[in-house]
């Protein structure tokens, strides 16, 4: 884990009466300044992936739509606020993102979904050393983890996640997200962006993401602490355990 993710200090804890000094870990939240092209925005994160989370912020922004538009991408960690620039190319006929081969049909067993929670939970560090942190992680049609981020944000770590495989051109091989957060309709908005068919939360969706899920024929389904399993939307994407192999 990067050291500068988090920084310790000393605080006072007082415990049945009892007062003592203990070292606490904080996320640390930092603005970045992000410029691509006319597109210029300063968003607090937590550092770490940066050009990632640049490219993932100006991919869900549609400045940039596919990742041959990148020129050059430079963190700059030296200036107040710490940047990244995204020089773009030049193309009127500028063509918008198509996710070719997504699966849509794409099915996963129930046994396997929780898996994939799972990974994430274990892939936490920064959380396990701040108690602070979201995460989200992706994964291909293999179930391999091709994506992972952990922000202050829960839609910075989704954007951190999704830039990732944008820039390396694996977005269409990325049909299951796990995030450790509720869902919203923003994180349904990115989903569809993104061509992802499939959503895991540690939290429970929102009205409006169960509503948004429905209308952009994505699957939202949630993970108990204890394994429970619940789906809300796209349940034809699950396949009860009795019925794989």
């Amino acid at each position: 884990m990067k050291r500068n993710n988090f920084i310790t200090v000393d605080v006072v804890c007082y415990d049945n009466g009892k007062q003592e000094i203990l070292t606490q870990n904080l996320i640390k939240e930092e603005p970045l300044l992000i410029e691509a092209g006319r597109f210029c925005q300063t968003i607090t994160r937590t550092p770490g992936d940066d050009i990632a989370f640049a490219a993932g912020v100006c991919f869900m922004q549609k400045i940039i739509e596919l990742p041959e538009q990148i020129l050059s991408a430079k963190f700059y960690s030296n200036a107040q606020p710490n940047k990244v620039i995204i020089k773009l190319s030049e193309n009127p006929d500028k063509k918008e993102y198509n996710p070719l081969n997504v699966k849509t049909d794409f099915k996963i067993s129930i046994k396997n979904a929780k898996e994939c929670v799972i990974k994430l939970r274990n892939s936490q560090m920064l959380h396990n050393k701040t108690g602070s942190a979201h995460a989200a992680m992706l994964f291909d049609y293999k179930l391999n983890s091709i994506a992972f981020a952990e922000d202050v944000g829960r839609h910075n770590a989704f954007d951190k996640a999704i830039g990732k495989v944008f820039m390396e051109k694996n977005l269409n091989k990325a049909p299951i997200a796990a995030v450790s957060c509720r869902i919203n309709y923003e994180m349904i908005t990115k989903a569809k962006r993104a061509s992802i068919p499939i959503i895991i939360g540690q939290g429970k969706p929102t009205s409006k993401a169960v509503n948004t899920a429905l209308s952009y024929n994505i699957s939202i389904a949630w993970m108990g602490k204890k394994g429970d399993f619940f789906i809300f939307t796209g349940k034809n994407r699950f396949l009860p355990d009795k019925l794989s192999d």
